[in-house]
């Protein structure tokens, strides 16, 4: 905790920015995680998504029809 922090914030004000710093770490690893059991980069992730986010809703604005 930062001295400045320690001398002019009550303990409940303290231990919310820990659990928030506590927190955001927490799902920084996860992304990471993520990322890496679905075997890529955010970055080339993310463009498959949006080109299958494209095919979908291309799909589902009445471009297709059904076989019924």
């Amino acid at each position: 905790m930062l001295p400045w922090a320690r001398a002019n914030l009550n303990h409940t004000a303290q231990a919310l920015i820990i659990s928030t710093v506590a927190g955001a770490a927490y799902f920084i690893v996860a992304e990471r995680r993520f990322w890496q059991l679905l075997g890529g980069t955010p970055s080339t992730n993310s463009q498959i998504m949006k080109s299958k986010l494209q095919i979908t809703s291309y799909m589902d604005s009445n471009h297709c029809t059904s076989l019924d």
